[in-house]
């Protein structure tokens, strides 16, 4: 197999999904498919930018870090977790995010924001740009597109869509409390700050 084959066949992808696996540990929800959405920024890009030989010592010396975390500040001074051990329990934040004026259309919000479960958290340093500090999150949805409240609050499920976004789009910290009742049904607490 030469070089293009091993690199288009995602054998780093592979690569830091294992070394990070080994790090962390299997995270809940957690899939490769975020590693394969990598695999362009990482290995076609760096490949594309090499002389064509010796492009894994080139690509392996190309400087970018990813340090994965399991707490971050937020600018109001909350804090976000996603860890699997935290005094002996597992705490993945839920969040409020707000979505761009540009996508606002595209989704259904609760007056511009959106909800998700943070499931890891990383720092992309890649060298001469500034670093990325991303966070995997799963997102909840609206159960039903109409009375998509009760009591005032957003009644959602979780669903089965990740995505990596900025930790700076993080508006605040959420109180999500499942309903014990129902089957992937939870109300968002607004009454708690």
């Amino acid at each position: 197999m030469d070089i293009q084959q091993k690199l288009t066949s995602g054998w780093y992808n592979k690569w830091i999904y294992n070394r990070n696996l080994r790090q962390v540990g299997i995270i809940n929800g957690y899939t490769t498919d975020t590693y394969e959405s990598l695999h362009k920024d990482f290995v076609k890009i760096p490949y594309r930018m090499s002389n064509k030989k010796n492009v894994e010592d080139q690509i392996m010396k190309t400087e970018c870090d990813i340090i994965i975390y399991g707490t971050a500040p937020l600018e109001n001074g909350s804090i976000i977790r996603a860890k699997d051990k935290f005094h002996d329990k597992p705490w993945f934040s839920n969040v409020a995010i707000s979505m761009d004026s540009n996508e606002s259309s595209d989704y259904q919000s609760d007056e511009g924001l959106c909800y998700g479960k943070i499931l890891l958290m990383a720092k992309i340093e890649i060298e001469e740009k500034p670093p990325l500090n991303l966070a995997l999150v799963q997102w909840y949805d609206f159960k039903f597109e109409k009375n998509s409240y009760l009591y005032n609050c957003p009644l959602l499920k979780l669903v089965e869509l990740y995505n990596l976004i900025l930790i700076e789009t993080i508006d605040n910290i959420v109180h999500i409390i499942p309903r014990f009742d129902e089957d992937n049904e939870y109300f968002v607490n607004k009454y708690i700050s």
